[in-house]
């Protein structure tokens, strides 16, 4: 599986590229906004972020209460972690549907060659610059991006499942 080319699952504007940090490695975060005709059955599919975050009680986080959303509209964001090396995208890039990404990697908090991938609703046009955890190096702004992404609820993790069935239904 090491080295499979990874593919972007949904076209998108690329929101964050990480090099080697854990937990994921190398990391790319596309965001596909759902505006559009085409994206009603994604709106209709996918959970609402909180817009009141929830306080860690499990991670050591820096406080990230003070994060406000500069949009009220939501996007789809997936994550794609553990590629072989950093992905040669930049922030802001726009993202074809199918365009190669990376390859299957280990990096980060991983043991065996995989693709992590992770499917999350939250606020319109929100970047990353990176983010960490279970780093000692880690900065502050890593960390509070990481607990904001993992666990705040403005990023409301869903299952694509249902999704893809709906839209293998429906032809959209």
């Amino acid at each position: 599986m090491a080295g499979l080319p990874v593919q972007a699952v949904l076209a998108g504007r690329v929101a964050m590229v990480t090099g080697v940090r854990q937990p994921y490695g190398n990391a790319v975060l596309i965001e596909t906004p759902l505006e559009g005709p085409g994206a009603k059955i994604l709106r209709d599919q996918i959970p609402t972020p909180s817009r009141l975050l929830q306080p860690s009680n499990s991670l050591s986080c820096p406080d990230y209460t003070a994060f406000v959303p500069g949009s009220q509209s939501v996007s789809l964001y997936v994550l794609y972690a553990h590629l072989e090396k950093p992905a040669e995208l930049a922030p802001g890039q726009q993202v074809g549907c199918a365009q190669p990404i990376g390859a299957v990697g280990t990096t980060g908090r991983s043991v065996n060659p995989h693709l992590h991938l992770e499917f999350r609703a939250g606020p319109s046009g929100i970047q990353f610059t990176s983010m960490a955890h279970y780093d000692p190096a880690a900065t502050q702004d890593e960390l509070r991006n990481y607990c904001l992404w993992r666990i705040s609820g403005a990023f409301a993790p869903f299952d694509p499942i249902p999704l893809i069935h709906a839209t293998t239904l429906t032809g959209e």
